[in-house]
C-alpha cells in the first residue's frame, strides 16, 4: 500500500508506504523418500521518500527514491538421509535495518482510476545478510483528488 501525496512542485511528489513480498520459487520436495529440501524466502517494511514524475492528463512516466526500514527472512532446509541427521543443512538467513527502494515506470489513468505498470528494486542490509530484489509490479491506482 502507498500513499502519494503532493508538492508544491508540479513534477514531484512525496511518498509513503508499506510492502510486502513473497518469494514465488517457494518450494518443497522429496520428503517422503526420507530425502528432501525446502526454500522460503519474504519479508516487508515501509518506507517514505520523493517521487519524480513527467505528468499528463492521461498518461505519464514515474519514478519512486525512498528509503525505510525493511526486514526479509530466507529459509533453506536440506536433508540428505533422515536415518544419519549429521549430514542435514539447515540455514537461515535475516536481514533487519535501514534498505532503500527504487522504481521506474509508467502510468495510465482515466478519471480516479488508473494502471502504474513499473521495474523495482529493493534493497534491505543488517543483521546477518543482505539482499536486493528487482521485479515488475503491476499496481491498480485510485486517486482521491
Amino acid at each position: 500500500m502507498k500513499f502519494t501525496i503532493p508538492s508544491s512542485l508540479e513534477y514531484l511528489d512525496y511518498i509513503a508506504g508499506t510492502i510486502y513480498e513473497k518469494d514465488a520459487t517457494t518450494y518443497s520436495g522429496g520428503w517422503s523418500q526420507g530425502n528432501g529440501s525446502h526454500y522460503k524466502l519474504n519479508g516487508g517494511g515501509v518506507y517514505a521518500g520523493i517521487s519524480p514524475k513527467l505528468k499528463g492528463k492521461h498518461f505519464g512516466l514515474t519514478s519512486e527514491l525512498a528509503v525505510g526500514i525493511f526486514t526479509y527472512k530466507e529459509y533453506i532446509s536440506v536433508v540428505r538421509d533422515r536415518s544419519n541427521p549429521p549430514v542435514d543443512f539447515h540455514e537461515r538467513n535475516s536481514s533487519a535495518g535501514l534498505g532503500a527502494l527504487a522504481s521506474v515506470g509508467a502510468y495510465a489513468r482515466f478519471g480516479r482510476f488508473g494502471i502504474n505498470p513499473n521495474f523495482n528494486m529493493v534493497f534491505s542490509g543488517g543483521g546477518n545478510s543482505s539482499f536486493i530484489f528487482y521485479g515488475l509490479t503491476l499496481p491498480l491506482t485510485i486517486s482521491f483528488y
